[in-house]
């Protein structure tokens, strides 16, 4: 019935968020920006730091589901632009790659 897709509904959008997220390059392709809003838990890359694609740059709580940014590109991170604990909407800009 209704109640059993509701929790299928759910089930499937819980297991969605749970997976790392690649996060959309700006236009120009040097900000790494959320790909949505909540609040930054955890930042694994330091300013000048080499990072490959698919490379988790931080974790970023939302409805109180953890998900990884990943890089999208490779290149040396120039600018770490949030910090733990900072609450981020949708498309802000959260690390600079190198020109």
């Amino acid at each position: 019935g209704v109640k059993a897709r509701l929790s299928a509904a759910v089930d499937a959008a819980s297991i969605a968020a749970a997976k790392p997220v690649q996060a959309p390059a700006a236009p120009g392709g040097r900000d790494v920006n959320s790909p949505l809003p909540g609040v930054i838990i955890e930042i694994n890359a330091k300013a000048g730091a080499e990072v490959k694609s698919g490379d988790p740059l931080l974790v970023l709580e939302a409805m109180k589901m953890k998900n990884t940014i990943r890089a999208g590109r490779d290149g040396v991170i120039a600018e770490v632009l949030v910090s733990v604990g900072d609450q981020v909407r949708h498309n802000q800009p959260l690390f600079r790659f190198e020109a």
